[in-house]
């Protein structure tokens, strides 16, 4: 493997960490409904990151960014995240 490669994985992997830590800490700090729900909301963070990076680098990273698919995208996040907010 080389070593740009093994290095992007290693930062992945210690953001993915950190995420879990802040996760477990605010379900140790606080309602675990509420929690859950407002993970949930990690869905609207993947849609503007898509965004985000298909302007930057659209050579590298290919998603629909047109106002019909953006729009079709944050409904069915809405959905997701109404079931989610249903649930708890």
């Amino acid at each position: 493997m080389r070593r740009r490669a093994f290095g992007l994985i290693f930062v992945n992997e210690t953001v993915y960490v950190v995420a879990k830590l802040l996760t477990f800490t605010a379900a140790a700090l606080g309602p675990v409904a509420l929690v859950s729900v407002l993970g949930g909301t990690g869905i609207f963070f993947g849609i503007a990151l898509g965004w985000l990076l298909t302007t930057l680098a659209p050579t590298l990273f290919k998603e629909d960014i047109t106002r019909q698919g953006l729009t079709q995208k944050d409904l069915l996040a809405l959905v997701l995240f109404g079931g989610i907010w249903l649930v708890y």
